[in-house]
């Protein structure tokens, strides 16, 4: 005999289905067929904003705000449990100087932010699922002389 446990909303009944008397006890439904491929978004989009131009004495200044998005992905091919959707907001400014030797940037990713799962990994039993959240607003920068 075969027992599913997975996704159970009863108590497990390891003699038979009490739907169906004499007949192995099934929980949950086994068939993937049309189910949304595990750990892929439906819908993914990103979009950006780039601000360039050229300021004081021949420095360049450049700016960049992104967006990601992406909708519900479920965990394993049975289509049980999920990671919702997420948006993030990432930016920098660059400032870059007029012979080319200096180069300034400061960077932020999760500007609002947002909480989010990063990664989700189900053991081969589907019994167990490891959850890695996603890192929150961080903030940076970055110097660099070009010989």
């Amino acid at each position: 005999q075969r027992y599913y446990y997975y996704g159970c909303p009863l108590d497990v009944i390891p003699d038979e289905d009490p739907n169906n008397p004499g007949e192995p006890f099934l929980c949950g439904d086994t068939n993937v067929d049309g189910n949304q491929l595990a750990r892929t978004s439906e819908h993914m989009a990103i979009g950006a904003i780039n601000y360039v131009d050229e300021w004081f004495n021949g420095w360049t200044v450049s700016a960049r705000l992104d967006a990601s998005y992406q909708s519900k992905q479920y965990v394993n091919p049975l289509n049980v449990g999920y990671v919702d959707e997420r948006t993030l907001y990432n930016g920098s400014v660059n400032l870059t100087g007029p012979d080319g030797h200096w180069d300034v940037t400061l960077w932020g990713k999760n500007l609002d932010d947002e909480e989010y799962v990063q990664s989700v990994f189900a053991t081969a039993l589907f019994t167990n699922i490891l959850v890695a959240n996603g890192q929150g607003r961080t903030w940076g920068g970055t110097v660099k002389y070009n010989f």
